[in-house]
């Protein structure tokens, strides 16, 4: 089942702790069933269900042709 997938960019860390809003936001609204995460260290926020990517430098995503959202960056550490 394919479901919407929206991401946020903050300029800061744990964004969650704050009320800034954030400086970029990508909609995904179809075709995703599923998200790959690579080379990063993340944290799943249970209360939301949101996923946090702190000390991001690059982030990059590639859609294939099964519906995976592949979401590929370098952090900083």
């Amino acid at each position: 089942m394919e479901r919407p997938v929206f991401i946020s960019l903050f300029d800061i860390n744990d964004p969650h702790k704050t009320d800034k809003a954030p400086k970029k936001r990508y909609d995904f609204n179809t075709g995703v069933h599923k998200i790959i995460l690579k080379n990063l260290e993340i944290d799943y926020l249970l209360a939301g269900h949101d996923i946090l990517i702190n000390n991001l430098q690059e982030l990059e995503f590639n859609k294939d042709k099964e519906g995976h959202l592949i979401v590929t960056g370098k952090q900083k550490f």
